[in-house]
């Protein structure tokens, strides 16, 4: 009995110290979640990265997975790397979907209506936002549901403002605040919704000329962010200096774009670039002052036609993945087309040969048999695209192949692609693609431009000679086909400009 108590003790002890141990785990996890997108997403993209993709690494179920996944899609979002934004997003979704997680499906719906909208690809948008919705009015009892309402009705907001309905925008955001107002949280999620709620309240007053209610509204939102760092922050001040313009008050107008102007370089959003190039030359054009009014009315067209840009090649890929998915679904419905027939032709023998009466001798593929067949088949058929089933030598010999490859820096070369690098390595897309997700934790395009700029920066380190190339030579050296692709991949790995790399290498030279 003695022994059995200590026993007994010994367990309740160890439930406990599991217990806390999993919880301080989550804690640690919610810790380091909290930090990433409160702060370090507009402070410090490329930290804001690392811990990311090491909270996903490391996470523990697939609701910690779900956080991770869509930490790295808003990182991606916020450098204007909207490709992958979107594939974390969309994988994100899937796990939420399937788990039943109503809250995060709903958020990562919102979020995939956002992005869609940004890229210009409005019926994606509508579609998500839908989702959103549907999901969100299922939880309506749980903690998240305010705030996700609110980033629904938002939602709502931005397409009204894109077709000039402010009046229909605002009544979503009004909406919205009454909302708000149940919701008394100081979590860095529940401020930045209500601080965005305010912004989005001063642009349609803003752009319905009631100045003093848009004023009121951004220096309200302001006051909400507090001392807390938010991608928000610029595009408020922004809004500011866009009043004082129409008040024809130039200084204080100059004060508030200067305060938004280092967000730029801390980060690739297009829209951004737009709306303050696009304010900076209507000051100078005010000041009198055509040269600097012309170089912004020269970069808001740059950025303009990168917007473009992007939403091109968002709209090509998924194109391309949609074509795709409709090839798999034509090639199952090939195989089933052909196992349906076999299946019918196998069942007509037997009833043949069981009307002859064949001797037992011949082999008869029996009902049971045939069904256990079709099962198998249409368990092969249903697979989802994230299963990849491969030999355990297969996947060595591609990873020995990918070692040696490494070694030759492949990915110097310019023309590169998944296709050219799976006919390589004698192997599919899908098994390669496979052994980068695995055994680099990346994504092919995403372990190309990681590596072409760590390759560069090291010969820019090593080799003064290179500080006075072009940036297209630089671009050439390390496989990147034209200039602007190399200066947007730069900036999102090292945080800055290649010029303003090189500059800074320039000015540490010690001369002789």
């Amino acid at each position: 009995m003695h022994r059995y108590n200590i026993f007994l003790s010994l367990s309740i002890f160890l439930s406990f110290f599991i217990c806390f141990m999993v919880s301080a785990n989550d804690k640690t996890f919610d810790q380091r979640y909290n930090e990433v997108y409160s702060d370090k997403i507009s402070s410090n993209v490329i930290e804001a990265e690392r811990i990311a993709d090491s909270l996903y690494q490391h996470a523990k179920g697939d609701l910690q997975r779900i956080k991770a996944l869509m930490l790295l899609a808003n990182i991606k979002h916020s450098t204007g790397d909207i490709p992958p934004a979107l594939l974390y997003a969309v994988r994100a979704h899937k796990i939420a979907e399937l788990d039943g997680f109503l809250e995060w499906e709903s958020r990562t719906a919102g979020f995939l209506a956002t992005t869609y909208r940004n890229v210009g690809l409005y019926s994606e948008s509508r579609k998500y936002l839908k989702r959103a919705e549907r999901a969100n009015e299922k939880q309506r009892q749980a903690n998240g549901y305010v705030l996700t309402k609110i980033n629904i009705l938002q939602e709502n907001a931005f397409h009204a403002m894109n077709d000039a309905n402010y009046e229909a925008a605002l009544k979503f955001l009004n909406e919205a605040k009454q909302y708000a107002e149940r919701d008394t949280s100081s979590s860095p999620r529940g401020i930045l919704v209500r601080a965005t709620n305010d912004q989005l309240v001063g642009v349609c007053y803003l752009n319905t000329n009631k100045l003093s209610l848009a004023d009121s509204s951004f220096f309200s939102s302001l006051q909400l962010l507090g001392d807390q760092e938010s991608n928000l922050r610029p595009y408020i001040n922004r809004g500011l200096a866009e009043v004082a313009l129409m008040r024809n008050k130039l200084a204080i107008a100059e004060d508030y774009l200067e305060e938004a102007m280092p967000y730029i370089a801390s980060s690739n959003r297009e829209e951004l670039k737009l709306l303050l190039y696009e304010s900076y030359a209507k000051l100078y054009s005010k000041t009198r002052d055509l040269d600097r009014a012309s170089h912004y009315k020269d970069l808001h067209a740059k950025a303009l036609e990168n917007r473009t840009a992007i939403w091109q090649n968002v709209a090509d890929q998924l194109l391309n993945s949609r074509e795709m998915q409709q090839q798999r679904f034509e090639k199952q419905t090939v195989v089933i087309a052909i196992v349906v027939i076999a299946l019918g032709l196998i069942f007509i023998c037997f009833l043949i040969l069981r009307n002859r009466r064949v001797d037992t001798s011949i082999p008869i593929v029996r009902k049971r048999d045939a069904i256990a067949l079709a099962e198998t088949l249409t368990k092969g058929i249903s697979e989802t695209d994230d299963e990849v089933h491969i030999a355990e030598e297969t996947e060595q010999r591609l990873l020995s192949v990918l070692e040696e490859l490494e070694s030759t820096q492949f990915y110097l070369q310019t023309d590169i692609t998944l296709s050219k690098l799976s006919s390589v390595m004698h192997s599919n897309v899908r098994y390669v693609s496979y052994i980068f997700r695995k055994y680099r934790a990346v994504d092919f395009n995403t372990y190309l431009q990681k590596h072409r700029i760590a390759y560069i920066v090291k010969r820019l380190d090593e080799d003064p000679n290179l500080l006075n190339c072009k940036i297209s030579y630089l671009a050439s050296l390390c496989g990147f086909s034209t200039h602007g692709k190399f200066s947007i991949a730069f900036r999102a790995e090292t945080g800055l400009l290649p010029s303003e790399y090189i500059q800074q290498l320039r000015d540490k030279e010690v001369p002789f």
